[in-house]
């Protein structure tokens, strides 16, 4: 079918080994870029978090030709934001311009990513940033509950084990200005590097001037991936634990529960469905529980985590409590998860969540930020364009009865590990 989306992206590979996608969207003057490389998260080494932060926090940086003040400048003349975050395996990089200027800001963000100069002070000065916020997490419940879950559920070694917040400070103090250019020297290659352009562009026409612009990222051999673990699973830490932080007025609690499913298995998509009904919005089963029937929690919502690096991930669950609700909440939390897998859900709440799924989906899909947020999203899960097109029917096509086995084959109530942080003892009680 030519109308489907599939139909309408234009794909090239470029000589250096650049994917580069372009969709035309209805949305006049404006152009949104999308673009990942290799080498964060499991493809960087534990030590090296703190390093991808610091160049992440960098970035727009300065050239050879230009320092960084005058390439911010220039961004702003012509009215382009470049937004740079590091997540999963990648480090991803976001463009958004006018349309007549987009390709000017695209060819000096090249630049910038593959000219890369920083001074000391340019240094230092994210270098403090990085570890401000290393210093703030030590205070802030949700994160430090989520450490705890992350080391609750899996071993050192294990690509989604997580260090420390004193662990993460020792690393940034160690951290040195060399060591953030030779990540940018490793990062930044064409190989395995994808680009998508979406919005007001003509795709014949503006592909072979992108193919041009990103000969000039580097080639160099794909990046090498440390040893990782996924059988380091925990399974002798505690079902349930606390991290006390006094003077906080609300107990961040997470259920993690480890899958042996990836995003690859052809279960993985009811999966997600079912995790929706579970916990993805107002109207979601821990919501409606926790808070619109008991008034435990200030929200309480489940999501599939830590998938997009290709290994296995968890199912987490996180609701918000007041300091002296947690003990009751904290059971019924628990209680919710383990009737949702033993007892799935029922045709009629199936029915309504595949309604606010469709919902969710084509209002995604309504601006040009949204689109190339959808489109990078599928090819940076490995996934064809097609995908997209197929996702409506597939959802619709999802009965009850196959959703409740597919949780039942891959969700394990018995290894849920609860861990929460906040203005309470290790038993639950208000400091």
């Amino acid at each position: 079918m030519s109308n489907t989306l599939a139909h309408q992206i234009d794909y090239a590979r470029s000589q250096n080994g650049t994917d580069v996608y372009v969709l035309k969207t209805p949305t006049k003057d404006v152009v949104t870029c999308m673009m990942a490389f290799e080498g964060a998260g499991t493809y960087a080494s534990y030590s090296a978090q703190s390093v991808v932060s610091v160049f992440a926090d960098l970035l727009p940086s300065g050239t050879t030709t230009r320092k960084k003040k005058e390439v911010l400048d220039v961004f702003e003349s012509l009215g382009a934001k470049v937004t740079i975050s590091h997540s999963g395996a990648h480090l991803l990089v976001t463009l958004a311009s006018q349309q007549v200027y987009f390709l000017e800001a695209f060819e000096l963000l090249l630049e910038v990513l593959t000219d890369f100069v920083m001074t000391q002070d340019e240094f230092k000065a994210s270098w403090s940033r990085i570890k401000t916020m290393y210093q703030h997490a030590k205070e802030d419940t949700r994160t430090q509950a989520l450490l705890a879950l992350r080391q609750a559920m899996y071993l050192k070694g294990h690509p989604h084990w997580l260090p420390s917040t004193k662990k993460s400070l020792q690393e940034i103090e160690a951290v040195t200005k060399n060591e953030v250019h030779t990540f940018h020297k490793n990062t930044f290659s064409s190989i395995g590097s994808l680009v998508c352009v979406v919005g007001d562009v003509q795709p014949k026409k503006i592909m072979q001037s992108l193919q041009t612009l990103v000969e000039t990222l580097p080639v160099r051999p794909p990046f090498a991936v440390p040893k990782l673990h996924i059988e380091r699973t925990n399974m002798t830490a505690s079902k349930e634990d606390v991290v006390t932080i006094k003077n906080k007025f609300n107990v961040d609690t997470f259920v993690g529960i480890p899958l042996g499913i990836t995003r690859d298995d052809t279960d993985f998509q009811a999966l997600q469905v079912g995790v929706s009904i579970l916990g993805a919005s107002s109207s979601s089963r821990l919501f409606a529980t926790l808070r619109t029937k008991r008034n435990l929690t200030y929200g309480s919502y489940a999501t599939l985590d830590s998938f997009s690096t290709g290994y296995p991930g968890y199912l987490s669950a996180l609701a918000i409590f007041p300091n002296d609700v947690y003990e009751r909440g904290r059971p019924i939390l628990e209680e919710t998860i383990q009737t949702f897998v033993e007892k799935g859900v029922r045709p009629k709440e199936l029915e309504e969540h595949k309604e606010e799924l469709m919902g969710k989906f084509n209002i995604s899909l309504s601006t040009t930020v949204g689109m190339c947020s959808v489109l990078f999203g599928v090819l940076l899960n490995g996934k064809p364009v097609s995908y997209i097109d197929e996702y409506a029917d597939n959802i619709s096509a999802l009965s009850s009865q196959r959703l409740n086995n597919v949780i039942k084959k891959h969700v394990d109530f018995s290894l849920a590990k609860t861990r929460a942080a906040g203005a309470i003892t290790k038993e639950g009680t208000p400091v």
